[in-house]
């Protein structure tokens, strides 16, 4: 970004990196979150939770999991809509266990489940 004379705070990088997400350049997005680090900006719930949904999606669980566990040991305190990615991504591709191990830690940090948390394919 900063090539083309684009300085982004935390916002500005969010909104650059849930666009990416929303259009499948998930790689580009993963690139911009390792940028935004190198710069000095923290990731936050929202930063971590579009490129998590972003790489569940496109069923690159395991890098969405070992993000999750980045953002947690950075001591960021994800959402249930975080959780409900990865409990989505898992469920649809049948890894159920891990769904429901994730299902089981969001429950035991006090969130709710949504409707989205919920919607399991079978």
């Amino acid at each position: 970004m900063k090539e083309q004379g684009c300085v982004l705070d935390t916002r500005g990088y969010n909104s650059v990196i849930d666009g990416f997400c929303k259009s499948g350049k998930v790689n580009k997005a993963y690139q911009l979150l390792e940028e935004m680090k190198c710069n000095g900006y923290e990731p936050t719930v929202v930063t971590y939770g579009s490129v998590i949904d972003g790489l569940a999606k496109i069923d690159r669980l395991d890098e969405a999991y070992m993000l999750f566990e980045e953002a947690k040991s950075n001591n960021i305190e994800l959402n249930v809509v975080v959780y409900s990615s990865l409990i989505d991504g898992f469920g649809k591709v049948g890894r159920i266990d891990e769904a429901y191990l994730i299902m089981e830690e969001l429950l035991h940090k006090g969130l709710t489940p949504n409707v989205y948390t919920w919607n399991l394919p079978a």
